[in-house]
């Protein structure tokens, strides 16, 4: 289990023409869930700034400014496979003076992964699609023969896989599946 202790620290910049930029947040923590966090962003006296990212999937808003502002930062994780990623915000004064970083992790889980690779319409999806007692009708201690078809009603290849016959919580058979096409 990971335990995350979240500290304000203030940075101070001074930049040329006499203003101080302060940032209350260098590091911006992800995790794998995640996808939205703010940061201040101050400024004292006069000063025009910009964040520039390191990476396409970090979305910084407002991206520039002269004023004190909320930064809001985004992570988009689609299409990245699993494993922490690392990146840089660079905080960019019009001097182009003691300048800035904050940085951001993010994990992106193996899940994720998975159902890009595999979307849930390319799943497959097995079903009894009839069931049949021979005879219908039977007085207790008669054998009785239960048929079954199963069938592939969605648009994935299923794999291998076993019918299991249950009366009440007991097991009374099982029988292998061999791999199906959609359809089949």
């Amino acid at each position: 289990m990971k335990t995350s202790i979240k500290l304000a620290v203030v940075v101070c910049v001074l930049c040329a023409t006499g203003c101080v930029i302060l940032v209350d947040q260098t590091t911006l923590d992800f995790g794998s869930e995640e996808t939205t966090i703010t940061f201040t962003l101050s400024v004292v006296g006069s000063a025009k700034w910009s964040i520039v990212s390191s990476e396409s999937w970090i979305t910084v808003s407002p991206s520039e400014g002269e004023t004190t502002e909320t930064v809001t930062v985004t992570v988009d994780r689609t299409g990245l496979d699993a494993g922490e990623y690392m990146a840089v915000l660079e905080i960019v004064s019009e001097y182009n003076i003691f300048n800035q970083s904050v940085a951001v992790i993010m994990t992106v889980d193996d899940e994720e992964g998975f159902y890009e690779e595999t979307p849930f319409w390319m799943m497959p999806d097995l079903a009894v699609t009839s069931l049949e007692l021979e005879p219908e009708r039977a007085n207790p201690g008669n054998e009785v023969i239960v048929s079954a078809t199963i069938g592939n009603v969605a648009n994935g290849d299923a794999g291998a896989a076993e019918l299991v016959f249950m009366v009440g919580d007991e097991e009374i058979g099982r029988e292998s599946i061999d791999v199906l096409k959609p359809g089949e």
